[in-house]
């Protein structure tokens, strides 16, 4: 699916958009997904580091076959979803 976006609008400053009463791009397409009730999550780039990624996840978009599991090559945490 084309979106119609860019990396500037997906890591731009939601928080100064705000507050000019805008509503940031990455607002946008989060309600869009989590609207269309088939999207359990999304892999975004991360705005900090743009070496990585985040993951937003609607939990309770979730199937029972869904699973989600922390890697965490440090062994700190362990954690996994449902």
């Amino acid at each position: 699916m084309v979106l119609g976006t860019n990396l500037q609008e997906l890591t731009g400053n939601w928080l100064l958009m705000n507050a000019q009463g805008q509503i940031a791009p990455t607002q946008i397409l989060g309600e869009t997904a989590y609207n269309l009730q088939n999207i359990e999550a999304l892999k975004v780039p991360s705005a900090r580091d743009p070496n990585t990624y985040n993951l937003v996840i609607f939990p309770d978009r979730l199937t029972n076959n869904s699973l989600l599991r922390v890697y965490d090559d440090s062994g700190t945490i362990n954690a996994q979803l449902p």
